[in-house]
């Protein structure tokens, strides 16, 4: 059992690192224009529990994709990955405006 918490622990501290790397690569002028107009569009007109529950779909999508991305840049490394990620970002792109119209559909 402490193998297992010890192995959460460092998956957790991992995605952290990750996560923080990521972000460090990031034009956030432009992430702060899409959050601008996402609010201006939807998110002033949703509910809060509603914003929320989006928001918190997108930050899982977002864990998975820095995860997905490290991963194939150990498998495939620097020079092999970068078709491979380029792909998968906008496949989580796509996904991201499928959870944006399913949570724009319901009516809560």
């Amino acid at each position: 059992m402490e193998n297992i918490i010890l192995e959460a622990k460092n998956q957790i501290y991992e995605t952290l690192t990750l996560c923080q790397e990521y972000l460090k690569n990031l034009n956030w002028s432009t992430v702060l224009l899409v959050f601008a107009l996402l609010f201006v569009f939807f998110l002033r007109k949703w509910e809060l529990k509603k914003t929320f529950s989006f928001l918190l779909v997108i930050l899982l999508l977002f864990i998975l994709l820095v995860r997905v991305e490290a991963f194939l840049m150990s498998a495939f490394g620097a020079e092999g990955s970068d078709i491979t990620i380029g792909i998968g970002r906008t496949v989580f792109l796509i996904i991201a405006a499928i959870v944006l119209v399913y949570h724009a559909a319901i009516k809560e």
